[in-house]
């Protein structure tokens, strides 16, 4: 999710994963996704009586021959040219250009691509955040393409992610290396005043917070660590300066049901305030949110939920026990 402040809308990615796998699986073309839009207003106090909020779907204009399953995004407004980068998972077979990563221009409802970065580079781009107009950073979440190579990381799980920056030049982008150390790096946030990027990292169970430009010259020392019982997904800034992070506090759980075992872990998001000083957790019973969170966003006193693996969006306030999941 990218919170658009100046439209006053939610930016949502989407598509339907466990469709996607079964038809790769079976031989056939798999379904594809795009990207939606939902009024804050409508969605945080102006919802029917069942909980329903219309949502549009924005226009995308790519090549034909691209089909889309986006992932992480980020959005870029300076007032004047707006952006955004979106991480597009070609399939889920993990092959060696398991992922692109896409810029676009935006006009209201249209994108318009202007940007792609693809090959070994960018196989396993997993959320992306933009610097400014024309630069990215991105988060990959292991080092090798390919369904044998994917496979042997998950097994022993060597410390071999990390964060790359992104220039789109012409249309083209490249990628250099800023982190390649880290255990699973997953999702990548730019604090407003753009002073801090925020990168979690699953396997760690812990969330980096960096001095920017001192992490892209090259000092890799984080200011703040924050640690999870649980593995964090997505990560955002509230406008008091907190993370609010989605957390799985039970992975191998996860891990199963996306195999096919076993129930869709309960969701979990934790706020933690800048320093990491201090957190608070919330967890939805079982139906108020989609099960394993993985993004969660501040809007006013409220947090949207949402999950790559169930459908709707959970609406939940720190401080009130959490509502009816909105279904769309």
């Amino acid at each position: 999710m990218a919170h658009d402040v100046r439209n006053g809308r939610l930016i949502l990615s989407a598509y339907d994963r466990f469709a996607a796998m079964r038809a790769m699986e079976n031989g056939a073309e798999p379904p594809g996704g795009g990207l939606y839009a939902v009024d804050v207003d409508l969605l945080t106090w102006r919802r029917d009586e069942e909980g329903s909020v219309p949502v549009s779907t924005l226009d995308i204009r790519v090549p034909g021959d691209l089909l889309l399953h986006p992932h992480g995004i980020g959005l870029f407004d300076d007032g004047e040219a707006s952006r955004l980068a979106v991480v597009n998972r070609l399939t889920d077979m993990h092959d060696a250009s398991a992922a692109d990563l896409l810029l676009f221009d935006v006009d209201g409802q249209s994108l318009a691509m202007v940007g792609r970065g693809s090959g070994d580079l960018f196989c396993r781009a997993n959320d992306v955040a933009l610097l400014d107009a024309s630069t990215a950073v991105f988060t990959y979440d292991q080092s090798r393409c390919g369904a044998w190579g994917v496979w042997a990381e998950r097994v022993f799980q060597p410390r071999s992610s990390g964060l790359r920056l992104s220039r789109f030049d012409g249309g083209n982008a490249d990628a250099e290396p800023v982190l390649d150390d880290i255990a699973f790096a997953n999702g990548v946030v730019i604090s407003p005043d753009g002073a801090s990027l925020l990168m979690t990292a699953s396997r760690d169970q812990a969330l980096r917070v960096f001095d920017k430009q001192a992490l892209l010259d090259g000092n890799t020392d984080p200011k703040v660590v924050v640690s999870f019982e649980g593995g964090p997904d997505n990560v955002s800034i509230a406008p008091d300066g907190s993370s609010v992070t989605a957390v799985h506090p039970d992975p191998f759980a996860l891990f199963l049901h996306i195999n096919g075992w076993g129930d869709l872990p309960e969701s979990s998001v934790v706020i933690s305030s800048a320093d990491g000083a201090s957190q608070q957790t919330i967890v939805g019973p079982p139906g108020t949110m989609p099960g394993a969170a993985t993004s969660a966003v501040m809007l006013g006193d409220q947090i949207i939920v949402s999950s790559a693996w169930d459908a709707g969006l959970g609406i939940c306030s720190p401080h009130q026990p959490a509502r009816t999941a909105v279904q769309q």
